[in-house]
């Protein structure tokens, strides 16, 4: 029974394709339930005419008001985009790791037929350069997952800060809107147009 977790070629092929399966399956499953990304946040729609009452100012309630909307709309779609960045460097560093451990099992498992059947110091000597070549290769794929890693982490963070920035403007809008409408001179509908002006610049992705 314990021969069978025994550390050789054979059961590291196995557990590199059992963990490429196993994590393989379980991020399809995530991936399939939760999506990609996040949707655009249907508060942030404001329809025409809303801003009527502002006469003069009602153009320019307008464009401040649309293009916080627009900068709630970048915000997801740079968020998301961060988002699919990470799942695919997610999904791409556990097939590097499973494939380094799958192909240093079916090396050893070569590595001990080739030198059982080499029958000069030729044929040992081509074997041993033959390795040196693979483990280059594998150490070359091991700091790739570790980069991607490393990467998705990153792209974890811009998501979240660029999903934070879009319920700071949707929370703005929502404010600013009703803010404005009950303003009562001219100067103070200006003065929170600009505000949320200012804060979509700030903020816009």
């Amino acid at each position: 029974m314990l021969g069978m977790f025994e550390l050789n070629g054979r059961n590291l092929v196995v557990v590199g394709l059992l963990v490429l399966l196993g994590l393989g399956g379980r991020e399809s499953y995530v991936l399939y339930d939760r999506g990609l990304g996040r949707p655009e946040p249907q508060d942030a729609a404001i329809k025409g005419g809303v801003f009527a009452k502002l006469g003069t100012l009602e153009a320019r309630a307008d464009q401040v008001f649309k293009a916080a909307q627009t900068g709630i709309k970048n915000c997801i779609v740079s968020g998301n985009r961060f988002n699919m960045f990470f799942s695919l460097s997610k999904w791409l560093s556990l097939l590097l790791t499973s494939l380094i451990a799958i192909i240093i099992g079916y090396v050893s498992l070569r590595r001990s037929e080739e030198e059982q059947s080499a029958r000069d110091s030729s044929d040992r000597s081509k074997t041993r350069r033959k390795t040196r070549q693979i483990h280059l290769v594998l150490g070359m794929m091991s700091i790739l997952a570790t980069l991607l890693t490393s990467l998705g982490f990153q792209a974890v963070e811009d998501a979240q800060q660029r999903y934070s920035d879009a319920d700071v403007l949707l929370a703005a809008i929502v404010k600013h809107r009703s803010a404005v409408l009950a303003a009562p001179t001219m100067a103070d509908q200006a003065a929170i147009l600009d505000e949320l002006e200012a804060l979509t610049s700030k903020l816009c992705c």
